[in-house]
């Protein structure tokens, strides 16, 4: 499918920090990966936005990308690009999201004081 931009607001959007956190997220719902349409950026960067319908048959539209490298700088940066083009009316980070073992276990969800 060709790639194309936007437009319009997002309810979600998933920011990984690793393309491989960000293949498990586009491997979800139904027809995998098949089911996201990929875009870009004005500077070229893809992300991937789907319809995903709520417990009410409602349309969520979600958008997922990664941040091309690890660091939270680079996350931040990626994140505030999509922010503006895309207006979402949530933001999320998955993967492993810097994890500090012993103190997090696998499946936890780890919820910022601040960002």
């Amino acid at each position: 499918m060709p790639a194309d931009i936007v437009t319009g607001r997002v309810d979600a959007l998933i920011v990984t920090a690793l393309q491989d956190e960000l293949e498990a997220v586009l491997a979800l719902g139904e027809g995998g990966r098949d089911g996201w349409r990929e875009a870009r950026d004005p500077g070229g960067f893809p992300y991937y936005v789907r319809d995903i319908p709520n417990d009410r048959g409602e349309p969520l539209r979600v958008a997922a990308a990664w941040s091309g490298r690890m660091g939270e700088s680079a996350a931040a940066a990626r994140a505030q690009g999509l922010i503006e083009e895309l207006d979402p009316g949530c933001l999320a980070m998955c993967g492993i999201c810097a994890g500090k073992r012993g103190e997090v276990s696998l499946g936890d969800v780890i919820v910022a004081d601040r960002i």
